[in-house]
């Protein structure tokens, strides 16, 4: 079975910021990702760290 899902979130930050996402969908032994678009325009720094076991990756941001 396939599912398609499409998300869209936008947001403005006015002023400098740190942000966490956890935004994408996790790569489950079940499930297979076909496609993904994660755009984040060009913040200042930008890391990738694991969430949670299981539980995919968080991104990272830094905004001026």
């Amino acid at each position: 079975m396939i599912v398609d899902i499409d998300v869209r979130l936008a947001y403005d930050i006015a002023q400098p910021a740190n942000l966490a996402l956890q935004v994408r969908a996790p790569r489950f032994a079940d499930q297979k990702v076909l496609s993904e678009t994660f755009d984040i325009g060009a913040p200042d720094h930008v890391a990738e760290t694991a969430a949670e076991t299981g539980l995919g990756a968080r991104t990272l941001l830094q905004t001026s």
